[in-house]
């Protein structure tokens, strides 16, 4: 999972209920959720996926409690009802944000995206997703853009995007090369007088820092 996402003048953005709701305190800030149309499992006649989608998110979670910002894992592995999934918090929150975000993406992701064999969902603080295929942790889709209502001026364009370019390569390098535990790097820089830019790059832990590089590269 690689995750862009910049900051420029005001808020651009580039890149089983009842137990984790009561963990959720605060609100964390929603983006959307991936939820395919294809992917619709029969609850009445699957209940065995259902129980290992339910365990699989009871484990995410737990996780998260114990202070970790990423993990992954599976249920039901060796048989068509088996589920892998992972959750990645960003690399800045703190513990009790990253757990805060994790119980409302697990209480929220089976109601917003319901019965389906494969969703994400994204929040400004962390992402959450399961599916009954393998995924590859260097994969860029399934992926979310928004958009800031804010525009750059025709004139000025050309030479944005080409130092926008540069910026997220150096956001790219310094993810993949931290010698933090977690891949991430955040920076900015002024365009202009009147329009600072804000970055942030993250890739999941695990991955090398060739693959972390590469990955966020073919976003750009």
């Amino acid at each position: 999972m690689l995750l862009f996402y910049i900051n420029h003048v005001v808020t651009p953005f580039l890149l089983i209920s009842m137990l984790f709701a009561s963990f959720a305190s605060s609100t964390p800030t929603y983006n959307g959720i991936y939820c395919p149309n294809n992917t619709k499992y029969e609850t009445n006649n699957n209940t065995v996926f259902q129980t290992n989608l339910e365990v699989l998110l009871s484990s995410l979670f737990s996780n998260a409690t114990l202070g970790s910002s990423s993990y992954t894992t599976a249920m039901g592995m060796g048989n068509s009802n088996a589920v892998n999934g992972v959750y990645l918090c960003r690399g800045d929150v703190s513990s009790a944000t990253c757990t805060e975000c994790m119980a409302t993406a697990v209480a929220n992701i089976t109601t917003l995206c319901p019965n389906k064999s494969e969703s994400i969902i994204w929040y400004d603080e962390c992402m959450l997703r399961y599916t009954n295929t393998y995924f590859n942790p260097l994969s860029i889709d399934p992926r979310l853009n928004l958009w800031e209502n804010e525009s750059i001026s025709t004139s000025d364009l050309d030479k944005f995007n080409e130092t926008l370019l540069s910026f997220l390569g150096s956001l790219a390098s310094k993810a993949a090369n931290s010698e933090s535990a977690t891949k991430y790097s955040t920076g900015e820089w002024d365009f202009t007088e009147e329009i600072r830019v804000f970055g942030l790059a993250e890739c999941v832990p695990g991955v090398t820092d060739d693959q972390c590089e590469g990955c966020l590269k073919k976003l750009l």
